[in-house]
């Protein structure tokens, strides 16, 4: 298995996942809401955010 350290990853790369670190991941939480696993399951996925900001994403994208 290779192991990658954040030399292996170029710095504008670095720089995006600093910038976004602590963004929902969107695309990723809704798809794992279509595959049907419930809210609070993805909140154990996801612990760093709470079900308000998991409830903001979905009200935005049902919204769009």
């Amino acid at each position: 298995m290779e192991r990658r350290t954040a030399r292996n990853v170029p710095a504008s790369k670095r720089r995006d996942v600093e910038k976004n670190g602590n963004q929902l991941p969107k695309e990723l939480v809704l798809n794992l809401l279509v595959q049907g696993y419930p809210l609070e399951e993805l909140l154990e996925f996801f612990p760093m955010f709470t079900l308000d900001q998991l409830m903001l994403l979905l009200d935005d994208e049902v919204i769009h």
